[in-house]
């Protein structure tokens, strides 16, 4: 009894780091799209910039969900023979339209927990100022 009570006296105390750690990641990426100016934020991703981004992406089917793209557009983006990463980045500005934004797309990193490419989009852009904020690792 006493083992099982001390087995889930730890297991709460994990929990309780895990979320800490969790906030503490999602303050850092809400003040590295914070830098980026709101003039931007708005404008829709340019196919240039769409490109660069995706050069950072290492593997796209851990990105795709957090785009909101269905299975049928990842069997597409699978079978698409050219770039598959740059692929699924047009299929989501293609399916959000006018909505296709940096801040939809910086939105879409800081769930994944992907910094570097939240800070690619901030190097993109004209006016940012790329030391704002420090960089955190992230899950690739």
């Amino acid at each position: 009894r006493s083992n099982i009570l001390q087995l889930v006296t730890k297991a709460q105390q994990q929990l309780e780091v895990d979320h800490e750690e969790r906030d503490e990641k999602h303050s850092a990426l809400d003040k590295l799209i914070a830098a980026v100016p709101e003039r931007f934020l708005d404008q829709p991703c340019s196919d240039e910039h769409l490109c660069e981004i995706g050069s950072c992406i290492t593997n796209w089917k851990t990105i795709a969900p957090y785009l909101n793209l269905s299975p049928a557009d990842e069997e597409d983006i699978a079978t698409f023979p050219g770039d598959k990463r740059i692929r699924m980045l047009r299929r989501w500005r293609e399916k959000r339209g006018s909505s296709a934004t940096y801040r939809s797309l910086a939105a879409s990193f800081q769930k994944v927990e992907r910094a570097d490419l939240i800070d690619k989009i901030r190097a993109l852009l004209p006016g940012t100022k790329i030391d704002v904020a420090p960089m955190i690792p992230s899950h690739k």
